[in-house]
């Protein structure tokens, strides 16, 4: 899911959004070569933060207490969507533009200035924050992305509508002292609406991760993300006659896996698409848009206390950067002096993982990871690219038919699936895994297994790769009629594409199956 960049300064949050599960750019930042040796970092870990840092210390504190106020203020405006994150975010805090110029991604030779960046690695999301000026110029994109990790869960899926409405609402979110302001008008989106076609809402609320419209600003991305952000911001403050929980009732259904046609529409908000239209045209036309303070209490002051980090954990940081915006070439040096002299650290390990694993060392790889679980780490990745590595390692080819699993190996490879997705592992690639687990297999999945690959489709609902393996297990239990109804509506998708020679595989076998019943 590798490097896209996020941004150079100057464009505009709907040109910077890009589709969740993306990686939103190249990153950045830290450590201190010789020169700057004597450069103090220090590490935080907070809720679901673990925070690094070389700016001063109040500086840090306050940054990372914004991040919280955040956190607090969504799980005030959406309390049935925006828990406590399941997973933890990393956070890098510089304190200057020659801090990011030391670390971040090249541009024709040239470290690229940045503000900031979003973005998603090996081991998950990555957020940084220069705090050397630059950082005001991106913070909605900032935030818009830091939104989206909030509000995801892997017990309901959020279609894009909402997801991007809430993280468009928020992206202009100020703390004050006073409280959080949020609804502050978004300029973008206002600019996008008054000067293009509102989507149709039979289309609008049916777009999902795989729409062109979602993906493409050939096809009206930026008309999506802005026509989410009014709805939204319509519902929540705008002056209109609709009952009170309207916007919770649409909420509900919409996290429900309701489907949201007309008459669903009507029954949440009494209202009709034509209607609503009409309201969105004349609410954006105003240009006046109504913002709430939500008070942040005294209690949301947390004392974070923040330690100097040491030599070989500047290596680690060191390490994790380069992997991710200069290669394996110039990461490796650090991620093995961090090896060196981090014996007992869990990450350490596992960064050697992943070193290995991009180098395609599989079964080097897999001992390093199960190294690093059995030092203690409670990081999801470590478990996922622990099975992955040894399932490449034991079919290279990447082959999806042939055993290559016996039940000793499938209970291993899936304990550790398993505890990934326990740790808060969402990405599709888990559950990929799992069913291909079961599809190398010489034993039958069990419901709890066809479970986990249902929770898949319920957050990826357009996955092929998905619903091939639940097609292939589905044969694997004679549950023919159920392999048949999922073939036969993959064979439809106009994405199948080079797919379709799976497909057609699994529906000769179908055929097949009943012959001999």
């Amino acid at each position: 899911m590798l490097s896209s960049c996020l941004s150079f300064l100057g464009m505009n949050p709907i040109q910077l959004a890009f589709r969740k599960g993306l990686i939103l750019g190249y990153f950045f930042l830290l450590f201190s070569s010789s020169v700057h040796s004597k450069e103090k970092w220090y590490s935080a870990e907070i809720e679901n933060f673990l925070i690094f840092s070389n700016a001063p210390v109040g500086q840090t504190k306050a940054t990372i207490e914004e991040l919280l106020n955040i956190q607090y203020t969504l799980s005030k405006v959406f309390p049935t969507i925006a828990g406590k994150s399941e997973k933890k975010i990393r956070v890098v805090i510089a304190k200057n533009d020659s801090t990011i110029k030391r670390f971040s991604g090249l541009y024709e030779g040239k470290p690229k200035p940045i503000g900031g960046m979003f973005t998603k690695d090996l081991e998950g999301d990555l957020l940084l924050i220069n705090l050397g000026g630059r950082f005001d110029l991106i913070r909605p994109t900032i935030y818009h992305e830091y939104v989206h990790f909030l509000t995801i869960s892997r017990s309901f899926y959020i279609p894009p509508w909402l997801g991007e409405g809430i993280a468009e609402t928020f992206s202009t979110i100020e703390i004050t002292r006073k409280g959080a302001k949020v609804g502050l008008g978004n300029v973008s989106s206002v600019a996008v609406l008054r000067n293009n076609k509102l989507i149709p809402f039979d289309r609008f609320f049916q777009i999902t991760h795989g729409s062109p419209e979602y993906n493409s600003s050939k096809h009206g991305q930026g008309i999506f993300y802005a026509q989410s952000w009014a709805l939204i911001h319509y519902l929540l403050y705008g002056k209109n006659d609709l009952q009170k929980g309207t916007l919770k009732r649409l909420v509900d259904m919409a996290t429900g896996n309701q489907f949201i046609d007309e008459a669903n529409f009507q029954l949440a908000t009494g209202i009709t698409f034509a209607e609503l239209e009409k309201r969105l045209i004349r609410y954006v036309s105003t240009g006046k848009y109504s913002y709430r303070i939500y008070p942040i209490t005294k209690k949301r002051k947390i004392d974070i206390a923040l330690n100097e980090i040491e030599e070989g954990e500047v290596a680690l940081i060191h390490g994790m950067l380069k992997l991710k915006t200069r290669g394996t070439k110039e990461a490796y040096p650090h991620i093995s002096k961090a090896y060196e002299l981090l014996p007992d650290s869990p990450r350490a390990a596992a960064y050697l993982g992943y070193y290995l694993y991009e180098q395609d060392l599989f079964n080097r790889a897999a001992d390093r990871f199960q190294e690093a679980i059995d030092k203690g780490s409670e990081t999801p990745a470590t478990y996922l690219y622990r099975a992955s590595a040894y399932m490449r390692h034991q079919n290279p080819n990447y082959n999806m038919s042939g055993i290559y699993y016996d039940r000793k190996e499938t209970f291993m490879l899936l304990t550790a699936l398993f505890k990934a997705r326990e740790l808060g592992e969402t990405r599709d690639t888990l559950y990929h895994r799992i069913g291909e687990v079961w599809i190398g297999s010489n034993a039958k999945p069990t419901e709890g297994n066809l479970g986990a690959i249902h929770e898949g489709l319920r957050l990826y609902p357009d996955d092929l790769h998905m619903k091939y393996c639940l097609a292939s297990l589905y044969l694997k239990t004679n549950q023919i009629e159920d392999a048949r109804t999922l073939v036969d509506h993959a064979l439809t998708d106009p994405k199948v594409g080079r797919r379709a020679k799976n497909f057609e595989y699994l529906k000769n076998q179908i055929e097949s199956m009943k012959d001999h019943k």
